[in-house]
């Protein structure tokens, strides 16, 4: 039998650590991101009995991690039994301990290991693991108690995207009241709002009473070729979808007090490396030219004293997802590299700090119209690809030429891969954001 213990410190109370833990939202806050797990069940930690589910890989080479919580104790202690894999036998106990200023979460691990597992390489994981679990609560309850804490009912579109997934498990651990906005029938026993966007039908009276409204639905623009027709499907799965909620919350007799509408820095067109901020002209493409309907629809709101932000997303990254979920496999076979010149700035951003921004765009009452979400230190691509593979411990000396990507991807190669959006998130410092990653070393570093 090997014991295993992590400890840290967090400047909060006893009583707000643990409602946080207890929340059964919480789990998946605790997940890391290079696991590729994917939720199965959801247990609950305050039943005894109830079971956790987490799927590790990909099929057919997935394996089932379950997490059977047997007791809560008044004292803030929580007992998991864990059937993960080759370990034989695994029992972890978390406690809170209150101390002067705030209190000590400590994690204690007792495992059994097959012959062919060494306890200093199973160490080393635990350790990583724990590391992640600890700064992960750091991180949502110093962003939580940053604002007021009233509880808030919240509508979500795109609830089972890469955002949407994440913005909804940061939300309900932190006590809000989440709803999803999804095509078809409503259905309230399990929070889901309906609509028919193709047909132009939604129910004023379904949204009325919600707090905030976060728009993230869409046509993912980066799987198909842009043909017209595509490129009419992404414009109506934006523009349109986004015209018919604001009408829609137009109508309520309670609107929302604000209503969060993505949007992205395509709106700023090809820019080399001239640095760009919200003041900034649209640029002249595809891209530009939908960023711009698509944030005229949202802004019917404001003749209503709805407060309306345009959340204008850069490169979103996280191992679940995304480009970085796209390109890890490659990077991880040492035949990542430069794309076309290298020269292209990209404006990245961690998925921690989207969905931290939005929370802030939602709490803080000054921000209003477009706002920026990316990181203060964009790099060039070649930069890019270099850190990443510094990150997983290998090379990366494949470059591939620009007529190669025209050829592969059309139009969107110069789109989304080969232009140049140096983008600055100015409304986002001025408001007093404060980012979890500024340096994408140390971000590719934790995630991957």
């Amino acid at each position: 039998m090997y014991t295993f213990t992590y400890e840290s410190f967090l400047p909060y109370s006893k009583e707000k650590i643990m409602t946080f833990l207890l929340q059964d939202a919480s789990i998946e806050r605790m997940i890391p991101t290079w696991l590729n797990a994917k939720l199965i069940a959801r247990g609950s930690s305050q039943k005894s009995g109830s079971k956790t589910i987490l799927r590790i890989g990909k099929a057919p080479f997935h394996v089932d991690w379950v997490i059977q919580y047997e007791a809560v104790s008044d004292r803030g202690e929580f007992v998991h039994k864990l059937n993960i894999g080759p370990l034989r036998y695994c029992r972890h106990t978390r406690s809170v301990e209150s101390v002067e200023g705030g209190c000590v979460v400590k994690d204690k691990v007792e495992y059994k290991l097959p012959i062919f597992i060494s306890k200093r390489s199973m160490q080393k994981k635990i350790y990583r693991v724990f590391s992640f679990v600890h700064q992960r609560i750091k991180n949502d309850l110093l962003v939580f108690y940053r604002y007021d804490t009233k509880p808030l009912k919240v509508l979500l579109s795109g609830s089972s995207g890469l955002v949407g997934r994440a913005l909804s498990s940061f939300l309900q651990s932190q006590g809000h009241d989440v709803w999803s906005l999804k095509r078809g029938d409503s259905d309230v026993k399990n929070k889901i709002i309906g609509w028919n966007p193709s047909k132009d039908e939604m129910d004023p009276q379904s949204i009325d009473g919600f707090d905030a409204v976060v728009h993230l639905a869409g046509e993912n623009i980066g799987v198909k070729a842009w043909t017209q027709d595509q490129k009419d499907n992404i414009f109506k799965s934006r523009c349109r979808d986004t015209w018919l909620l604001s009408k829609t919350m137009s109508r309520c007799k309670n609107h929302p007090k604000v209503f969060v509408c993505a949007s992205a820095i395509g709106f700023y067109g090809d820019c080399g490396q001239e640095i760009v901020n919200e003041d900034s002209p649209p640029g002249k493409d595809f891209l530009a030219d939908l960023c711009v309907k698509w944030e005229e629809a949202a802004r019917v709101l404001s003749s209503k004293d709805v407060r309306c932000v345009q959340t204008r997303f850069g490169l979103i990254l996280d191992p679940q997802g995304g480009v970085l979920s796209q390109i890890l496999p490659v990077f991880r076979m040492c035949l990542g590299g430069r794309l076309g010149s290298g020269s292209q700035v990209y404006s990245w951003v961690a998925l921690d700090d989207v969905i931290y921004a939005i929370y802030h765009c939602i709490k803080n009452e000054n921000l209003s119209g477009p706002v920026n979400i990316v990181s203060t230190s964009p790099t060039c691509q070649k930069t890019f690809a270099s850190m990443l593979a510094k990150a997983l411990h290998k090379g990366c000396f494949m470059p591939i030429p620009s007529f190669f990507l025209k050829i592969v991807l059309g139009e969107r190669a110069d789109a989304l891969i080969l232009r140049s959006t140096n983008v600055e998130p100015l409304r986002l410092k001025q408001s007093g954001y404060e980012f979890i990653y500024e340096d994408l070393q140390k971000y590719f570093t934790d995630a991957v």
